[in-house]
């Protein structure tokens, strides 16, 4: 089902039916990070947010820029960053069971950012996070990241 949130400006897809493979419905964040991976032909085996942060390089300190399917990462959620249409990929809905797939405009999810360089610069600069909450609330995140999908390590490594 896909429809949009006018209030939040952002197109919500939600896959929570029965009659779909079970290994869609109820897909956490770290899952739609790993299918990402894996649509782009990388083998991923990091599971959780704590593993993401551990073994993918952060681009705060390295000389790269931001490319689309980096990953804004901060404790227990992660998001896809789509540079292209400067927007957030993310799963919601997955503490009541079912699964949605949100896609929202970075200015409209992140105060005083417009484009995916934008939020690299923050970074880079120390600013602390100000996520915009679908209530409209504001949640001031001060560990943050944005993450290579590209591992630090070989899998051979592993």
């Amino acid at each position: 089902v896909k429809s949009v949130d006018g209030a939040n400006n952002s197109l919500y897809y939600s896959y929570a039916d029965d009659s779909l493979n079970s290994s869609i419905v109820g897909s956490d964040c770290s899952g739609i990070i790993g299918l990402v991976a894996r649509i782009v032909g990388i083998p991923f085996f990091l599971r959780n947010t704590f593993t993401q942060k551990m073994f993918l390089k952060s681009l705060k300190y390295i000389d790269s820029s931001i490319k689309n399917g980096d990953i804004l990462w901060f404790s227990r959620h992660t998001m896809v960053i789509d540079t292209e249409a400067n927007s957030i990929i993310e799963s919601v809905g997955y503490d009541s069971g079912g699964f949605g797939l949100r896609i929202t405009s970075i200015s409209d999810r992140v105060v005083n950012v417009s484009t995916a360089e934008d939020l690299l610069n923050m970074l880079r600069s120390g600013e602390s996070l100000q996520l915009i909450n679908f209530d409209g609330s504001i949640r001031n995140i001060l560990e943050w990241d944005i993450l290579s999908l590209i591992p630090d390590v070989t899998f051979n490594d592993i």
